[in-house]
């Protein structure tokens, strides 16, 4: 029962996600979000583009881990030359979303929303912390 109540609210907030997307006034500002991907994600090396998260308006997408995922890769086809680069066991692919917020959303609710992909690990906000005088 704790489960399809669970489900039924995520599923409104994917809807939520979606319409905010499609009206661009209720935007109010865009963050970032720092997502790890699975161990079975990363293996598929995909090169995620912003469609590939349309549940959270996403701007664009960065592989923060591109470089090493190319030695990785490389690695797990055999070239011994790189394996000692990287823990290649490990390795997991991290992404920087950068989304647009709603009025009514909070940067946290997306990230709720994108954990509940199979291919997501865990998604948080990129807080910037500053120290003021």
């Amino acid at each position: 029962m704790f489960k399809k109540i669970c489900i039924g609210v995520c599923c409104l907030m994917i809807a939520f996600s979606l319409a905010a997307c499609k009206n661009k006034d209720n935007y109010t500002k865009d963050e970032v979000i720092l997502v790890v991907l699975t161990r079975a994600a990363t293996l598929e090396f995909k090169d995620y583009k912003a469609k590939d998260f349309l549940e959270v308006c996403a701007i664009s997408v960065e592989d923060l881990t591109a470089e090493t995922g190319e030695i990785v890769k490389r690695a797990l086809a055999g070239d011994v030359a790189h394996e000692n680069l990287v823990i290649v066991d490990t390795f997991q692919t991290i992404l920087k979303l950068v989304v647009r917020v709603g009025n009514k959303q909070s940067i946290t609710e997306l990230c709720a929303v994108l954990e509940l992909r199979r291919d997501i690990e865990y998604a948080n906000p990129n807080y910037e912390i500053s120290l003021v005088n």
